[in-house]
């Protein structure tokens, strides 16, 4: 999990991460559509009512809720959903919330739905809404979304018959098409592009593939941000590695420009790109 991430998560949260049932004084009403999602990034609108006027609303992507004696807002929602709006001036409003299906992209283990591969998957997931800051827990609703489903939009997941090693930048290194091998450790603050449609089975016009991306002996202290070429770097990280480490982690992308996904890594390291699966 990225320290620049996780530091101000904490500091917003204040006191007691511990939750409890809440007593719902400020959240008076709310609600989600729709109640099921399926794929990588499904989005919901979130309404509200009955707030106060022009304060602030924060919504969380969490696995379980408040009734669970063990919730801890810390790890069982994540920083990288968190968005904050305005409740506006009548206190009621409406904003579109992009969820994920997956693995938590922070790093936490657990993830919702059938796309999850973390030790703890959760079939329901939940929108957490508060009012005022995050730590004001006794505010807080929950509302469940159905992640339960195939996945992946009508088309759904479809697995290779076994994982392509896509790329590997280690000297002697091999990939399954002889491309994108042996090129060398990324400099730290660089970006890589890796073409994945059209390689290793995956269609060219695929919309997202299910990788497996590993750190092989890190110069210093940091991360990799995995996205799809083309877009913004992302302010969060898919995988976080120690000096020497080898660490993997499985990563949902977009495909981008050219079928490519991007990847950037904060000291300079080897990079592996397994591809299992994708998403037509």
């Amino acid at each position: 999990m990225r320290l620049s991430r996780l530091i101000p998560f904490i500091a917003l949260l204040g006191g007691s991460l511990v939750g409890s049932p809440p007593t719902a004084t400020a959240a008076a009403g709310g609600s989600v559509s729709p109640t099921t999602a399926t794929g990588p990034a499904p989005v919901v609108t979130v309404n509200w009512s009955g707030l106060p006027a022009n304060d602030t609303v924060f919504l969380l992507q969490c696995w379980r809720n408040d009734t669970a004696v063990e919730f801890n807002a810390q790890f069982d929602c994540s920083q990288s959903t968190y968005q904050n709006y305005s409740t506006g001036a009548a206190g009621s409003g409406s904003n579109a919330f992009t969820l994920f299906g997956g693995n938590d992209p922070n790093g936490e283990n657990w993830g919702c739905g059938p796309l999850a591969t973390a030790a703890t998957k959760a079939g329901v997931c939940y929108v957490r809404l508060t009012v005022g800051t995050p730590s004001n827990t006794t505010d807080d609703q929950f509302f469940a979304v159905d992640f339960g489903g195939g996945g992946g939009g009508s088309t759904g997941l479809i697995s290779l018959a076994a994982p392509a090693r896509v790329l590997d930048t280690r000297t002697g290194g091999r990939t399954i098409d002889a491309l994108h091998q042996g090129v060398g450790q990324r400099a730290g603050g660089s970006v890589y592009e890796l073409p994945v449609g059209g390689r290793a089975g995956v269609p060219a016009a695929a919309s997202s593939v299910v990788l497996n991306v590993t750190a092989v002996g890190p110069a210093g202290d940091g991360y990799v941000t995995v996205f799809p070429c083309g877009a913004p770097l992302p302010d969060a990280s898919n995988l976080n590695y120690v000096t020497g480490d080898v660490v993997p982690n499985a990563v949902l992308s977009k495909l981008g420009t050219g079928g490519k996904v991007c990847l950037f890594t904060f000291a300079k390291t080897d990079l592996l790109v397994d591809v299992s699966g994708y998403f037509a």
